[in-house]
């Protein structure tokens, strides 16, 4: 249990069952429209993971437990941004991405490269944009749909194989990809009228 966690909440919490069930979840009018956007999603998961990122540092070996769930937080952070890359170039160029369904990290990096390639002026011939492909690739071989860092077993059952995460050099890959995506869309929008 978490020391931290129990403190920011009031004790006679915990001492009964409540009479009276409390809703905690509501469905209500958004704060503002940019909360459901995915760019507001994107930026939540990367904030998340990098806070869980530090934490995990410092605490060092302990805690070894987070690291599938850091994984997680990291994995879809950089969906995503691939995401909101695809949706933002689409919308300029009018080339239709629909990827609601996809979660295949190197399926949406492709869609990702070609949506920013097909754009006047923007040039994919770097460094940068070939490394962070490959980290891409590296993330997707490990979890090619999302769903190995969510649960232990497949849905047939089998166990999946162990992969241990090296939690330094996830939050350098996730900074590149992530910030790759940002550099792309920042491209974008200073090329507008």
């Amino acid at each position: 249990m978490n020391a931290d966690f129990f403190s920011l909440l009031e004790e006679k919490d915990f001492d009964l069952v409540s009479p009276k069930f409390r809703p905690f979840l509501r469905h209500e009018r958004p704060p503002a429209s940019w909360t459901q956007t995915t760019a507001f999603y994107a930026y939540g998961y990367r904030a998340a993971f990098e806070e869980i990122v530090v934490s995990l540092v410092r605490q060092w070996p302990n805690r070894d437990y987070l690291l599938i769930p850091a994984f997680g937080l990291a994995r879809h952070s950089v969906e995503l941004h691939l995401k909101e890359v695809i949706s933002r170039y689409s919308e300029a160029t009018g080339i239709e991405a629909d990827t609601s369904r996809r979660h295949d990290l190197l399926g949406l990096w492709g869609l990702a490269y070609i949506a920013v390639d097909s754009s006047v002026g923007i040039s994919l011939e770097d460094s940068w944009t070939n490394y962070s492909g490959q980290l891409v690739k590296h993330l997707h071989d490990a979890d090619p749909n999302g769903q190995k860092f969510r649960y232990p077993h497949d849905n047939n059952g089998k166990v999946h194989q162990y992969t241990r995460v090296e939690l330094v050099d996830l939050a350098k890959a996730h900074w590149h990809i992530t910030h790759w995506c940002d550099a792309c869309t920042d491209t974008l929008d200073a090329g507008r009228p």
